[in-house]
């Protein structure tokens, strides 16, 4: 199953499905040239399996993080063959150590052990400027901004990368 996870990640180019925008920074607050820490989740797993995935991802939720942490996010979902469900998170973070405390913590940590086994996930990690994130509620934009990252036109993060903080 990694193998197939992997390549239909590789395969996956665009969000056709994607939730607008939400955004938790107001846009005017960001400065249009700084590059924000983005992460972009896939995970594929059973028809079986979606409702405990459901269930757990509820309680996993950047908008509770206090402000100034998350800039903003969406989430897609869509069904794939066979019998498979696809979803996708994107999330940008005004710095790295945020997204890392995130997933790190307690409620996620618990979500994903709870999944261990049912779900492959696979993860794209860049830069994005403020200037390239979509308007809050623009589906359209919001669609358009996925797809770029899924395409490979922002820089990818390296290991140790902190370039924007």
């Amino acid at each position: 199953m990694a193998e197939a996870a992997t390549a239909a990640f590789l395969a996956d180019t665009t969000a056709s499905n994607a939730m607008p925008w939400r955004s938790y920074t107001p846009t005017e607050e960001l400065d249009p040239a700084h590059e924000f820490y983005c992460v972009s989740t896939w995970g594929i797993m059973s028809v079986t399996a979606a409702p405990s995935f459901w269930s757990n991802t509820t309680k996993i939720a950047p908008a509770e993080l206090p402000p100034g942490q998350c800039v903003g996010e969406s989430r897609a979902v869509r069904m794939a063959w066979p019998f498979s469900v696809v979803a996708e998170t994107l999330t940008v973070w005004h710095d790295r150590k945020h997204s890392q405390e995130f997933y790190r913590s307690g409620a996620h940590r618990e979500g994903m052990q709870a999944l261990k086994g049912r779900v492959e996930f696979r993860a794209h990690k860049v830069w994005v400027k403020a200037a390239d994130l979509p308007s809050p509620g623009d589906a359209g934009g919001t669609r358009a901004f996925w797809n770029k990252l899924k395409q490979g036109e922002f820089r990818k993060v390296a290991p140790n990368d902190n370039a924007g903080n």
